[in-house]
């Protein structure tokens, strides 16, 4: 975004001026010096800024990872607890993602209001409690409620990454900045469809195995969630290290100057800022909501079509699967921010959302493919175009919301954008793809047209929705220069 002449947003503190003594979580996020760094500070050389954003990916893969490790434990689990498909549905989809989404508005709130580092860090700290919990449990009831709790835990860490993120970062630096951020969901969910296959491995081997500090008895696929909590010892002292970044005005990003702390604003003003660009909001959010939904949609149900149809075994699906996500996503991620940047530089205002339209399309003749193919190596072969162009862009999505938001708006104007695209993707994607196939293609082995028929209009309807949005999306810039500019 160029640089809008005029005067920045009011200065103010991030928060409260002074800080009544104490040891709680809340005293300790407004206590961190660096949010209340003076004005005058310069702005973190780029090795400082590229090391925050690598901290905060690897918190995204641990907490990606933590979300989607059920996909592949589905038959383990409820072999172990005895428990129904509707009950291994609902740990897998509501349990997790209607207090995720619930709890993404608050945090993001709070996100504008205090040290983002250590909002990360106790958020962290909770969902890694919650993921041990889940290695701990023999029936349905406490996984359920630690499912729950690992939603609102990691609820936490978008709003505060992105707003960090852009603080850290001029505009021809953003995109690149957030897809690096956003590989964490690739590398997650690989590493949770390789681990997966792994496990599953194992269980057909052993049962159960005792917990040789806790000298307890847990079910063998219990033991990944002991796994996945781990890193959360080293990523937390990374984060207590980590200096918080202080907050800069759009204007002062613009042009790689010394921050200028801005005063959080209210929910209602953030909503009415938002009321104002609705137009833009609504299209890029529901935009790529409905790419969410189609990306959750085949991730859940991929794996079960290679199973049913094409005759692996879920462990290989698990590993080869894991590992081409891995691949494509992370490429994908990484060119889409490339070349948003590129087009950035070049002048093109709305190029991060041109991005986002061009990989819809380009998604087209490899998404209607792969699911007509019966040949494993080549549906996969196939798709792995498909899974890289998709990845293009995640970097890039909430660059948008960045760049046409007020620094003080930036966390709540992302809980909007996340609630939107979670509450689609993440609550009703699998769910739907589900339904077809039981309801509408015959059962168990219909899933391959369910992954060819909702993919494909979800990308139609996303597509229009982008295009609609590129004059919005400059107009939005332009409210914004006016603004500051108005002082």
């Amino acid at each position: 975004m160029e640089a809008p002449a005029g005067a920045p947003e009011p200065a103010g503190p991030a928060g409260p001026a002074t800080v009544p003594g104490g040891s709680s979580a809340a005293t300790a996020l407004r206590r961190d010096e660096g949010a209340q760094l003076p004005a005058a500070a310069e702005p973190p050389g780029d090795a400082r800024a590229w090391g925050v954003v690598v901290v905060l990916m690897l918190i995204y893969v641990n907490s990606f990872l933590d979300r989607s490790i059920l996909s592949l434990l589905v038959d383990p689990i409820r072999d172990s607890l005895q428990i129904s498909e509707s009950q291994m549905g609902f740990l897998m989809g509501p349990a997790f993602a209607v207090f995720y989404i619930v709890a993404g508005i608050p945090l993001g709130r709070l996100a504008d209001l205090v040290a983002r580092k250590w909002l990360v860090f106790w958020g962290q700290l909770a969902w890694s409690v919650m993921s041990v919990g889940c290695g701990l449990v023999r029936s349905f009831a406490p996984f359920a409620a630690l499912r729950m709790g690992l939603g609102v835990g990691e609820a936490s860490l978008s709003p505060a990454a992105y707003s960090m993120i852009t603080d850290l970062f001029p505009r021809h630096k953003l995109a690149r900045a957030l897809s690096v951020y956003g590989l964490g969901i690739s590398i997650g969910a690989g590493l949770a469809r390789i681990l997966g296959g792994v496990v599953i491995r194992f269980t057909e081997e052993v049962d159960s195995i005792v917990l040789p500090v806790l000298q307890r008895e847990v079910f063998s696929w219990q033991l990944v969630f002991f796994l996945v909590a781990a890193p959360t010892i080293p990523l937390s002292i990374a984060l207590i290290l980590m200096r918080e970044p202080p907050r800069r005005s759009a204007r002062a990003a613009v042009a790689g100057a010394a921050p200028v702390q801005a005063a959080s604003a209210t929910l209602g003003e953030t909503l009415r800022y938002v009321w104002a660009n609705r137009a833009t909001m609504a299209c890029h959010s529901f935009g790529m909501a409905l790419l969410s939904f189609s990306g959750y949609g085949v991730g859940a149900w991929l794996p079960s079509h290679f199973v049913r149809n094409l005759g692996w075994s879920r462990a290989q699906v698990g590993v080869v699967l894991g590992v081409v996500m891995v691949i494509t996503g992370v490429g994908g991620m990484l060119f889409g921010g490339w070349l948003a940047d590129r087009m950035h530089q070049r002048g093109v205002r709305n190029g991060k959302m041109r991005i986002a339209l061009l990989s819809c399309v380009a998604w087209f003749p490899f998404g209607i493919v792969y699911p007509l193919l019966d040949d494993p190596w080549l549906v996969m072969a196939v798709y792995a175009p498909a899974a890289f162009i998709g990845a293009m862009p995640w970097g890039i999505g909430p660059a948008v919301v960045q760049e046409i938001m007020p620094n003080r708006m930036r966390g709540q104007a992302s809980a909007i954008y996340l609630f939107v695209i979670n509450l689609l993707g993440l609550g009703f994607g699998p769910q739907i793809l589900a339904l077809c196939t039981q309801y509408v293609f015959g059962g168990a082995t219909g899933v391959r047209w369910s992954l060819l028929a909702v993919p494909v209009a979800a990308h139609a309807l996303s597509a229009v929705l982008l295009l609609l949005g590129l004059k919005h999306y400059v107009r939005s810039l332009d409210r914004l220069a006016a603004r500051r500019a108005a002082g």
